[in-house]
Parts: C-alpha cells; sequence; structure tokens
C-alpha cells in the first residue's frame, strides 16, 4: 500500500508508506493535525486544505513510484 485512507470517529486516517520527511512544506500548512508513526490524522476538511491534502498525496505517491 502506497497511500492509505481510513474515516475514524475521532478523525481522519492518511497512511503515508513513503513518510513525512519530504512533506514537511505542506503539513505545515495544515491546520488541525496530528502525526503517528506512518499516519496524518485531520480532524476536518476545508477548500482549502484539500488542495494541501491532494499536494500531500501526489507527492508520497511520486515518491514511492
Amino acid at each position: 500500500m502506497i497511500v492509505g485512507f481510513a474515516p475514524r470517529k475521532e478523525a481522519i486516517a492518511l497512511y503515508l508508506a513513503g513518510g513525512f520527511a519530504p512533506l514537511e512544506g505542506e503539513l505545515s500548512k495544515l491546520r488541525k493535525q496530528c502525526m503517528g508513526k506512518g499516519s496524518l490524522y485531520i480532524k476536518t476538511l476545508s477548500d482549502s486544505e484539500l488542495q494541501i491534502l491532494k499536494k500531500i498525496l501526489t507527492k508520497s505517491y511520486k515518491s514511492l513510484k
């Protein structure tokens, strides 16, 4: 799995196999987030954050392909 998605009760979980190091710039732009070892938990989605999430997912996918 390169990128995973799971809707949770408290937050939306995104599992990124490539790690967070190449995504630091994009991650700093997200408002409400919590990071685990290889997962990103997002409490809310808004229009502006969707564009940032798209960049994060695209960059993470390309780094592993």
